[in-house]
């Protein structure tokens, strides 16, 4: 018996030395940091300044469409404001011209919402867009997306 016990520690002994002696490679590591997203991925620019409030986005039902979504004081709005875009994109294109202005609008809590169209003429992503002038009833706004 003697033996076998003896023959059990030295393997034993085999594989303690081997396993800690034994130089380990470190496993490749992967890249577990999450994409980076945007909050809403379609939302150009949100601008507020006076009584007027509005936002910018590419249509998600149709990335071809800009959405201008304007939020004015029922007391400041008389008629339904003039739109007029400038869109350039980062292929230097040019794209210019006046919003569609919305068949209905809706008023929320003394503010009237209102949602104009303005057609890219080809499907876009934000980072296809370069800059943004917006021109509502006169007042002029820059809008970069970064």
């Amino acid at each position: 018996m003697k033996p076998r016990l003896s023959n059990a520690i030295l393997l034993l002994a085999v594989i303690a030395l081997t396993g800690c002696c034994t130089e380990t490679k470190p496993l490749p590591r992967s890249d577990t940091s999450p994409p980076q997203l945007r909050r809403y991925p379609n939302l150009l620019a949100h601008i507020s300044h006076d009584d007027l409030s509005f936002s910018v986005s590419l249509n998600p039902a149709k990335r071809s469409f800009l959405t201008i979504h304007i939020s004015q004081r029922d007391s400041v709005l008389k008629s339904l404001p003039t739109v007029l875009m400038r869109v350039q994109m980062a292929d230097d294109k040019v794209i210019e011209g006046p919003a569609v202005k919305p068949r209905m609008w809706y008023g929320n809590g003394g503010y009237s919402e209102m949602d104009y169209r303005f057609e890219l003429g080809r499907s876009a992503v934000i980072d296809d867009i370069h800059s943004v002038t917006v021109t509502i009833d006169g007042q002029k706004y820059d809008l970069c997306p970064f």
